[in-house]
């Protein structure tokens, strides 16, 4: 996908006032072969080890470029640039190899009214044989949108987490890992790699890749279960450079982490692996 999908993308800014709640009526499948070059250069940025086995961090990876595409249709009526991403479901339903051939097929929701704005979901399956072999809902919120006839949407899953719990490392990001984490995943938006624009946005200098941080923190979770579901919680942005704190908590099958801010312990990223059928 070429640049002209972000000049594109950036030109969503214009969209103004009230808009109707639709959305492009198509959907975006693309093949991919999990190229083992880049599944060791991905897990070399997250801190990962590089095995057989393929984590749903990279497999996000997969669809963010055609969910740009789908958001900077015309049909659209959100603006891109600016929306965050508030909550993320990833179900693995079987294990990906290297090698895989997969099937990706991404579509967008209509958007929804929410207290703050509009949150709209995007729908990632992938498929291998014509077998579901991963299904994702991300969730973004558009600050300030107003809406026409539009549904209220549900509220937004948050993940319990006890924040007493003692971190057990401490990570030291810089801002490079912006830059990085934007070659290996193909996100450029312009709030990870330039102060300027971070300030644009009202943010004080640039700020890490939210799906950056959990992948790490994935990384840095023994997950046992072939399948499982893989939740995160998006909440305060992660200013570069940083020093912040991860900590693992376990309840029977579940482990959920948390990458928190050193200073006070607010967290930046929170997320939970769930087995299938626990």
């Amino acid at each position: 996908m070429s640049a002209s999908t972000y000049a594109k993308a950036a030109l969503t800014a214009l969209r103004r006032g009230p808009q109707k709640a639709a959305a492009p009526a198509r959907t975006v499948t693309e093949e991919h072969r999990i190229d083992p070059a880049a599944w060791a250069r991905f897990q070399r940025v997250t801190s990962g080890p590089v095995g057989n086995s393929v984590s749903p961090a990279y497999l996000h990876t997969l669809g963010f470029l055609p969910s740009l595409e789908l958001m900077a249709d015309s049909q659209f009526p959100l603006p891109v640039l600016g929306m965050v991403h508030v909550y993320n479901r990833f179900e693995l339903l079987a294990p990906v190899w290297v090698g895989d051939e997969l099937t990706v097929e991404t579509s967008v929701s209509a958007p929804r009214r929410h207290p703050k704005g509009a949150v709209v979901d995007i729908r990632v399956t992938g498929r291998r044989g014509g077998a579901p072999v991963f299904e994702e809902t991300s969730v973004y919120l558009a600050k300030g949108a107003e809406l026409i006839d539009a549904d209220e949407g549900e509220a937004i899953p948050r993940i319990e987490w006890q924040a007493d719990s003692l971190p057990t490392a401490q990570w030291k990001l810089d801002p490079a890992i912006g830059r990085s984490y934007a070659a290996v995943s193909g996100d450029r938006n312009p709030i990870h790699l330039s102060g300027v624009a971070a300030k644009a946005f009202g943010f004080p200098r640039r700020i890490a890749h939210g799906m950056y941080t959990a992948a790490r923190a994935l990384n840095a979770t023994d997950v046992a279960s072939e399948t499982y579901v893989w939740e995160i919680q998006f909440a305060k942005p992660l200013l570069l450079p940083s020093t912040v704190d991860f900590s693992l908590q376990r309840a029977g099958e579940s482990v959920t982490t948390a990458v928190t801010r050193k200073s006070d312990g607010a967290p930046h990223v929170i997320s939970k692996i769930t087995p299938l059928g626990a």
